[in-house]
């Protein structure tokens, strides 16, 4: 992969981002994810994006330029491709390399419709499992309705394994979200995404756990076909009306 260093002052705004938006991973890596609402026009440009994410503008004056100049697939209405509004989410990492710089990869680049509201709420810890020092990764398949509100909620295909009390509390959860879903030729699109939530015994409070524990699982899920795994509460739209036309993690920012 290719690698790019980026000027100092790009380094120095990624130690202040808010824990919501990037993750330091044991070897110093930063790991962070940027969002947008983007129009395209029917050649697949984009002609308007609004920052949809909790990064401070010089992050986004860097970055915005770059995800400018990508090509993307519009939506189609009766076979013909249409002005279409989508959501851009960017995975990337911070890597440190010479001169207190940092190297910067694109991990992962995706399109569709994104959670709009309700994520700030999580999932009750169930209540028996607490007590019982248990640890669950539900990955749903949430379907959503053009107004953007949850219509179905169902375990993903060759999700791991888990007890119905954390499927349950995951659902119940996910159903107090909205989504903000893609519009083609002017028209909202219905759409679906996957997403994992984790209950792990060191996040719940409450009575302590047993000493002897079964281990915790992962607390991300990476899709077939996906290039980086989602982490908990993360989402990815399953076949969306817009897509990127070239594979961006190959590139540099």
């Amino acid at each position: 992969m290719k690698k790019f260093t980026e000027a100092p002052a790009l380094v120095a705004t990624a130690f202040v981002m808010s824990a919501s938006t990037g993750a330091w991973a044991s070897d110093s890596t930063l790991k962070l994810h940027a969002a947008w609402r983007v129009s395209i026009d029917v050649d697949g440009h984009i002609v308007q994006m609004k920052a949809n994410d909790r990064l401070i503008d010089a992050v986004h004056a860097q970055i915005d330029p770059i995800a400018r100049r990508w090509a993307f697939i519009p939506g189609q209405v009766n076979g013909l491709p249409a002005a279409t509004e989508t959501n851009l989410i960017v995975d990337f990492t911070f890597v440190p390399a010479d001169d207190d710089r940092y190297t910067v990869h694109i991990d992962d680049a995706r399109t569709g419709g994104a959670v709009d509201s309700g994520r700030e709420s999580p999932p009750t810890y169930p209540r028996n499992e607490m007590f019982k020092g248990h640890s669950g990764l539900v990955v749903l398949d949430v379907a959503y309705a053009t107004d953007g509100h949850v219509t179905d909620v169902k375990l993903v295909d060759g999700a791991p394994s888990v007890a119905d009390a954390f499927v349950q509390s995951a659902s119940t959860a996910v159903r107090r979200w909205t989504f903000s879903p893609e519009v083609v030729g002017g028209y909202a699109v219905a759409g679906h995404v996957v997403t994992p939530m984790c209950f792990t015994v060191e996040r719940m409070s409450g009575p302590r756990p047993p000493k002897t524990l079964p281990p915790s699982p992962k607390c991300d899920w990476k899709p077939a076909g996906a290039r980086a795994p989602l982490h908990d509460g993360e989402a990815l739209a399953i076949a969306p009306a817009a897509r990127l036309r070239d594979d961006v993690t190959t590139h540099a920012m």
